[in-house]
């Protein structure tokens, strides 16, 4: 038998699978504040291109956006309003993400290579999406959730960032004229 320390108490395995001894935390962002900004510029009619200036006034790189999500706040998929990431900055991608077994939805850009990062006081602008006018979602729309559908305002979204040194914010997308 072996005995392993966890906690202020012992417990007594004949066989170890596996064992954490520290398991990890999961990650507490701060809210963004000026340390970080996302305004969003949206143009065209049937189809909208959504462009979004991150602003990094944090003092790290910045490695990874999320828009769509951001601390406690998600954003519900609206079928008629399925994005599609259309740019990222060079040394970046980024992907439209369905969470599994959810009804969510949220954009993901994050770079290949480290080198490429948003640094610390400097801004981005070549993050853009194209995703259906909110129009087109059909007045009258029940969700599965029996609530009537909201067309998703892609210039409104929460937001989460991440940096090179661990460090994560969150916030919310302001439309690029209301700065």
């Amino acid at each position: 038998m072996i005995r392993i320390p966890s906690s202020s108490t012992w417990l007594t395995a004949g066989i170890i699978v596996g064992t954490a001894v520290s398991p990890g935390l999961a990650q507490e962002c701060a809210p963004a504040g000026v340390a970080i900004q996302i305004q969003a510029s949206a143009s065209g009619s049937d189809t909208v291109a959504v462009r979004y200036t991150v602003v990094n006034n944090s003092g790290e790189s910045l490695r990874w956006v999320s828009i769509g999500a951001g601390g406690q706040e998600r954003t519900l998929a609206v079928p008629a309003q399925t994005p599609a990431v259309m740019e990222a900055p060079s040394g970046w991608r980024g992907i439209v993400v369905y969470p599994e077994e959810t009804a969510y939805i949220h954009l993901w850009w994050e770079t290949v290579d480290t080198r490429t990062g948003i640094g610390p006081r400097s801004s981005a602008s070549t993050f853009a999406i194209r995703v259906a006018d909110p129009n087109a979602v059909r007045p009258g729309l029940i969700g599965t959730d029996g609530r009537p559908v909201q067309p998703i305002d892609f210039t409104r979204l929460p937001f989460t960032v991440g940096g090179s040194q661990g460090g994560c914010w969150w916030g919310r997308v302001t439309p690029a004229s209301q700065r």
